[in-house]
């Protein structure tokens, strides 16, 4: 934190030449300096705010009551202070001041947000990092201004490549999971697939064994007919033969009978019958 303005010697001399008081800011003033270098914060931000009650427009008091409310951790409360003091004070040294301390509570306002909010402190880095630069414009031989700016600096490159490392590997797993899902979605499809080319086939397969069993039983019933056709025919051959037969049976017993009485007249000489021209048997016979 920058110093604190302090009232000046001159000032005191003024006071104590004149037998002039002012019961007023001064003293409030220089209680709450006394205050703030014990460490006794409280008290100290209760004097200035009873100096600004007669002083309202006195840069030094806004200036000094921001570094008390810094001091306790207010920081925008501190931010409040300082930026009223730039509007009322026309001191480049004391405005050099204020954007350094500003600068400060930019950074330790991102420091707090690193884990909860990294993109928020990333934001809040480069704020610092203006105000300490302007300040390093303002006055080149600064070496505070610049040691913060090298030092804000290194945090907010440091918070940049582990953000970017973060979302990369979350890419990364996003990626993986995506990968996962569509190799579990084609595994699915293929095993959909083969489950229907299993079916298909399956289903080829029983209109094949359907197609072979018609074609069996066709079959069967058409050695059955031909079978019945052939045994029909068959028994049609017997029964033309048993006719031929008993035919020729009849004809040769009319000719034995008539043989018989031919020999009876040739006084039991025995003549052997002609055959006849009409009736070849398979087998010649000799009576």
């Amino acid at each position: 934190m920058r110093r604190f303005y302090v009232i000046l010697v001159t000032v005191l001399l003024l006071i104590v030449t004149t037998g002039f008081t002012f019961k007023s800011w001064l003293n409030q003033m220089a209680e709450g300096n006394g205050h703030y270098t014990a460490e006794e914060y409280d008290q100290a931000v209760q004097a200035f705010n009873q100096a600004l009650i007669d002083a309202p427009d006195e840069p030094d008091i806004h200036y000094n009551l921001g570094n008390a409310l810094y001091a306790q951790g207010k920081y925008q409360e501190a931010v409040n202070q300082y930026n009223r003091t730039l509007e009322l004070s026309q001191d480049e040294e004391l405005s050099e001041n204020v954007k350094y301390n500003l600068g400060n509570i930019e950074y330790r306002q991102g420091e707090s947000l690193v884990q909860q909010n990294p993109q928020q402190a990333i934001n809040q880095f480069e704020v610092a990092l203006q105000h300490y630069q302007q300040v390093i414009q303002n006055d080149p031989t600064d070496e505070d201004a610049k040691y913060n700016y090298e030092f804000v600096k290194k945090k907010l490159d440091d918070l940049k490549k582990q953000l970017e490392e973060q979302q990369n590997d979350s890419q990364n797993s996003e990626d993986q999971q995506n990968n996962q899902q569509d190799t579990q979605n084609g595994d699915n499809r293929t095993d959909s697939q083969d489950q229907q080319g299993e079916n298909d086939q399956q289903q080829q397969d029983q209109q094949k064994q359907t197609q072979e069993n018609q074609e069996e039983q066709q079959s069967s019933e058409e050695e059955l007919q031909a079978e019945e056709s052939s045994a029909a025919g068959e028994k049609e051959d017997e029964q033309t033969d048993a006719a031929k037969d008993v035919q020729a049976l009849q004809l040769t017993m009319d000719e034995a009978l008539q043989l018989l009485e031919q020999f009876k007249e040739q006084n039991g000489q025995f003549i052997p019958m002609q055959p006849r021209t009409d009736h070849q048997p398979d087998d010649f016979k000799d009576w």
